[in-house]
């Protein structure tokens, strides 16, 4: 998921093994100092959201749970 973000310009990316509190520090601070740069990415980070993500989730687990309930009710006859 990250790596997608960092892809579309949407995020940066600091591998487990490169992070420490300066590489944190220096990355938030190029972040902040250009406020365009920090639009952008949020911009393109709202334009990667799945839209209506909740209710797609739900109706799979809606979906799960009846097959779920016809399966008991196979076996039970």
């Amino acid at each position: 998921n990250a790596r997608y973000f960092e892809e579309n310009g949407a995020a940066r990316v600091i591998r487990n093994e490169d992070l420490n509190e300066q590489v944190l520090y220096d990355a938030i601070d190029l972040l902040l100092s250009d406020p365009e740069q920090l639009k952008r990415m949020g911009q393109r980070a709202h334009s990667l959201c799945k839209k209506d993500a909740e209710k797609e989730i739900s109706d799979v687990i809606e979906s799960v749970r009846t097959c779920k309930r016809e399966l008991d009710r196979s076996r039970n006859t």
